[in-house]
């Protein structure tokens, strides 16, 4: 029941039933001051942090709202209990960074007509730290210096970069959350990133 009644809006808003970002309708169920779009002692950061920067990278309107809410609702729930120590965290983070640079980065690759680079990102294994992430630098940059074209290229390389650099665990997750607007399909790829980044950390629970 609840489902149908609930409408995400872009951006906090006064914590009122119906006036409320992802992040305070989660603070609402769990009991907390709705008004503040705070992380909850209970939660992960990196989690939180990707699901407010995609609450607000759908657009600002009655459209937006109603797919931000099919997509982002049900994983509300699923936030709590989530906050861990800051290499499960980590592990969180490249989840995203994987899904943005090497499985989005190769269906964009294929449409951009580079097949080949798209099949050496497939084949790759998943990106999870800074050997790996150099692996589909080099495919990345082998496209995006071709002059034949491929934005999103050099973008999801620009998300690897960050990654490495291993000194901003949000701010990995802001970029490639960033980096998945600009393509088509943002909803499912909303989706397949937090499906990842739940999924990541599963063995450790």
């Amino acid at each position: 029941m609840r489902t149908r009644t609930v409408l995400l809006r872009h951006g906090p808003g006064t914590g009122q039933p119906g006036d409320r970002c992802a992040i305070q309708e989660h603070r609402a169920r769990l009991g907390l001051d709705p008004k503040s779009d705070a992380v909850p002692k209970t939660d992960c950061w990196v989690l939180v942090r990707a699901v407010t920067v995609f609450n607000d990278l759908f657009p600002p309107t009655v459209k937006g709202a109603k797919v931000r809410t099919t997509t982002l609702l049900p994983y509300l729930d699923l936030l709590t209990g989530t906050r861990a120590a800051e290499e499960t965290e980590w592990k969180r983070a490249w989840a995203a960074v994987d899904v943005v640079a090497r499985v989005i980065a190769a269906d964009e690759l294929a449409r951009a007509d580079f097949g080949d680079l798209a099949v050496a990102l497939r084949e790759l294994a998943p990106l999870v730290g800074s050997a790996t992430g150099k692996q589909a630098l080099a495919v990345l940059e082998e496209a995006y210096c071709s002059g034949r074209g491929c934005s999103y290229a050099s973008s999801a390389a620009n998300v690897i970069h960050v990654a490495i650099a291993n000194d901003d665990l949000v701010g990995t997750v802001v970029v490639a959350a960033r980096a998945a607007a600009g393509v088509d399909g943002f909803a499912t790829n909303v989706k397949r990133i937090l499906d990842a980044m739940f999924r990541s950390t599963e063995a450790d629970e």
